[in-house]
């Protein structure tokens, strides 16, 4: 077997054990003679192993310890490493029995919002389980002259205000679109694309060269972010607020939410993408799986390994500092990665009113013209010629959608914490520059807070274009209901059900059309819609 790949398995297993033998509050970790220490003055921070890893916030950590303001009160952070299973249920059976000595936990999937409405009913003795942290909003940045909640990227500090006060934060920005080879991209003269059917071209240029145009895993695929994205790009703010309120087109709260037009659309869009010109990708070859059972890491490796011939991978930010597991680092393979292109569906409108579809712009009418604009957008240009700065602006708007997990990964303080304070401060040290700079020039992505006082990385192709692509999205996630008809119910199963699963599969009893698997979102959503509705009064 080969030693790298060897290496990733041990590690990969290893990881996974320790999601089972960790202990929630030891707070052990070698590299911080601090650690463990339980005392008002010292924020145990229980973290969990993802793909942006541990290493960037024990440098933070370490940065913060040596401020001189901390080392005057004595006040002291330590990073205690938790492994892959610090996150769910894992976490929140801990909080909510009271058990554990971390001051704050870097954690993911905990809904916040569900803990919170449950006030005094979630953890006995406390009126909520989870320290309020609206005074560090209104608070100023750790040695800056700019408050937390104004640096915050915009979509974050919105998720993260419930009720009108703030109890969590994030520590991931995650934005995702395309991973690509970019020396391939640069021997064959490919342009990124600007729009799916210009990836579609693309990806057909591939296949006459002989390259293999995409990696996927079915079993943990990223595809979803931009199936997001497209139906973001396709509705309007209002049409965006009802979904999330459960508010079909009538304005009427009922299942037939989850029929949106422009939800199909993002679904065939992915049909049309995933099956390659005339089913190809299904049934020859050309993409590279084994038989639809690849990991997700297998299918990193596959677009690493040059071997492949694998140009494409939906992915996000974390893919560069995740492969550091598999001795792949920074720089020995060029990658880099693309926003989602555009879904050319955009030029129509379909609905009822217009079930022949009716032009979208007035001014950008055809493919070539969307790709000009979105070549203008992208340069940083504030107009086109023979383009109305109305459809300038929307186009704009359009290209920044940008689909993310970051709103999963999820910062809180428990109630119960005893260094309260500090993990405060620490808080708003992660919001500095310093701390940015830090968090970049390690995992080459950032925290979700204004990048401008941020340095670009220029040692890799990836962070370039995670730089760039971070400083004009518009976030997108699975996570931006806080109505309790999501919250509190199963109507979220689409959050974890992927439909690359069922279009990308190649068992020929489960594979279903963009279409079929629209209908079957809708389906389970009415089987559900009662259920939910008695949950969502609980």
């Amino acid at each position: 077997m080969n030693k790298k790949k060897f290496l990733a398995m041990t590690m990969a297993t290893a990881i996974a054990l320790s999601a089972f033998t960790g202990c929630f509050g030891d707070g052990n970790d070698d590299d911080d003679p601090n650690a463990g220490v339980n005392s008002e003055t010292n924020a145990i921070v229980g973290i969990y192993y993802g793909g942006y890893g541990v290493d960037a916030m024990k440098k933070i950590a370490k940065a913060f310890n040596a401020e001189q303001s901390n080392l005057d009160k004595g006040w002291t952070v330590s990073i205690s490493d938790q492994g892959g299973g610090f996150m769910a249920s894992n976490v929140t059976s801990k909080l909510q029995g009271g058990i554990g000595d971390f001051d704050m936990l870097l954690t993911a999937n905990v809904s916040v919002y569900n803990i919170v409405d449950r006030g005094s009913s979630y953890l006995n003795g406390y009126d909520c389980a989870l320290e309020e942290l609206t005074d560090v909003y209104e608070s100023k940045v750790f040695g800056e002259d700019v408050f937390v909640k104004d640096k915050m990227v915009d979509q974050f500090y919105e998720y993260n205000t419930f009720k009108g006060k703030q109890y969590s934060f994030n520590w991931a920005t995650g934005p995702s679109g395309l991973a690509y080879r970019a020396d391939y991209f640069k021997k064959e003269g490919w342009q990124i694309p600007r729009t799916t059917d210009e990836l579609i071209e693309v990806s057909n240029q591939m296949l006459a060269k002989g390259y293999t145009p995409y990696v996927w895993s079915t079993q943990g695929s990223y595809w979803y972010y931009s199936v997001l994205a497209w139906w973001r790009q396709l509705i309007d703010d209002t049409e965006f607020d009802d979904f999330w309120n459960g508010l079909d087109s009538n304005g009427e709260l009922a299942p037939e939410a989850f029929k949106s037009q422009a939800r199909l659309q993002a679904f065939e869009q992915l049909e049309e993408i995933m099956a390659g010109p005339n089913g190809a990708y299904r049934t020859d070859g050309h993409f590279y799986t084994k038989s639809g059972a690849i990991g997700a890491n297998d299918a990193q490796l596959a677009l690493y390994n040059s071997a492949n011939k694998v140009c494409m991978m939906a992915n996000s930010d974390w893919l560069e500092n995740e492969m550091k597991a598999s001795e792949i680092e920074p720089g020995d393979v060029d990658v880099g990665l693309f926003r989602t292109p555009v879904t050319s569906k955009i030029l129509k409108i379909y609905n009822a009113q217009y079930p022949n579809g009716t032009n979208r712009f007035q001014t950008i009418t055809t493919e070539a013209k969307l790709r000009e604009v979105i070549t203008s957008i992208d340069e940083g240009k504030t107009s086109h010629d023979g383009v109305s700065a109305e459809d300038f602006a929307a186009l704009k708007k359009i290209r920044s959608y940008t689909g993310t997990e970051g709103q999963n990964h999820i910062g809180i303080v428990p109630a119960f914490a005893n260094a309260k304070d500090v993990a405060k401060e620490f808080l708003r040290y992660l919001g500095s520059d310093k701390a940015m700079q830090i968090y970049y020039d390690e995992v080459g992505t950032f925290l979700p807070f204004e990048t401008s006082g941020v340095t670009a990385n220029t040692t890799t192709t990836f962070r370039k274009d995670v730089y760039n692509m971070s400083k004009n999205a518009h976030y997108v996630s699975t996570f931006d209901s806080k109505n309790p008809i999501f919250y509190k119910t199963n109507l979220n199963y689409f959050m974890t059900t992927k439909i690359e699963q069922y279009i990308a599969t190649t068992s020929a009893n489960d594979q279903m059309s963009g279409r079929e698997y629209w209908e079957f979102i809708y389906n389970k959503a009415v089987q559900e819609w009662d259920t939910a509705l008695a949950q969502s009064k609980d």
